[in-house]
């Protein structure tokens, strides 16, 4: 009974503990690709874009309402409904977050804003052209599926009794080429929106990594040369001199005099190098 209550008892301060960080921490954000894979559901937007997509989808949707292809399929269309519920969720937080930050940044986060999303629009341009390309193929197929069911000619049996066209051979055949044409498609089109977004979260993260390195030398005290505040920007650093090198006597240059050789005298030409011009052979 003891060791029982004094469990509780951890169990208990365990989770206060894990309440207050959670209140000072700010939970890390989802990755894309951990959103697209996880298995918790996305609901997407009434109205929104992907709602439009998934009717576009599930009207197509070639087989019987209640057959087991039929949910196969509206489970493939689900996986491509996700990337666009992701891109209009992502696109909802960025708006909100400009609205909120536009007042209060200094020039160079502004500037760093402005970079960031630009990035991050060609971002979702890239994502949401993958999307729209497997729509359309999908389409495609599945129009096509139902004009070659309609037009595949269905044999009677040897015991004179009609086969069913759903289940002719014909049939069977052009509905599994089209179960592993769309599957192919949603999986290949998941791979390449992963990867894209590995490809544009690596400039994003360079574009915060830059901002984050020229801020620390604004502020930085060590050495003779500094960041100016003024007239630096993302594409340009201003440097200011504090005359570290200068103000030290041992450490100051002084010219050296040219070799005579270079020395040009008026009205006097090198006599033994014009006899050298002179005597060399033309090339």
């Amino acid at each position: 009974m003891k060791c029982t209550l004094s469990l509780g008892c951890c169990l208990l301060l365990w989770q206060a503990t894990a309440v207050a960080s959670g209140i000072n921490k700010s939970t890390p954000a989802i990755s894309f690709e951990e959103q697209l894979y996880s298995r918790a559901p996305l609901a997407p937007a009434t109205g929104g874009e992907s709602s439009r997509l998934r009717r576009v989808l599930y009207s197509v949707n070639p087989y019987d309402a209640e057959g087991s292809d039929s949910q196969y399929y509206c489970k493939l269309m689900d996986s491509l409904v996700r990337v666009r519920t992701i891109l209009d969720n992502e696109e909802e937080s960025r708006k909100s977050k400009a609205t909120a930050n536009n007042s209060s940044a200094s020039g160079l986060d502004k500037q760093m804003s402005s970079l960031i999303d630009r990035v991050e629009n060609e971002r979702a341009t890239a994502l949401l052209d993958k999307v729209e390309l497997t729509k359309r193929q999908i389409v495609f197929l599945a129009n096509q599926l139902k004009d070659d069911l309609a037009a595949s000619l269905v044999y009677p049996s040897s015991s004179r009794k009609a086969i069913s066209p759903a289940s002719s051979p014909a049939a069977i055949a052009l509905k599994s080429a089209f179960r592993t044409k769309v599957d192919s498609l949603c999986s290949q089109v998941l791979k390449d929106c992963v990867a894209l977004d590995r490809h544009y979260q690596v400039r994003l993260n360079s574009i915060g990594s830059s901002a984050e390195g020229l801020k620390q030398q604004m502020t930085s005290t060590v050495g003779s040369n500094k960041v100016s505040d003024v007239g630096t920007s993302m594409y340009v650093r201003n440097y200011v001199n504090f005359g570290g090198i200068e103000q030290a006597n041992d450490m100051k240059l002084h010219a050296v005099a040219p070799p005579a050789a270079l020395l040009a005298v008026p009205g006097r030409i090198n006599s033994s190098k014009a006899k050298v011009e002179r005597g060399r052979p033309l090339r």
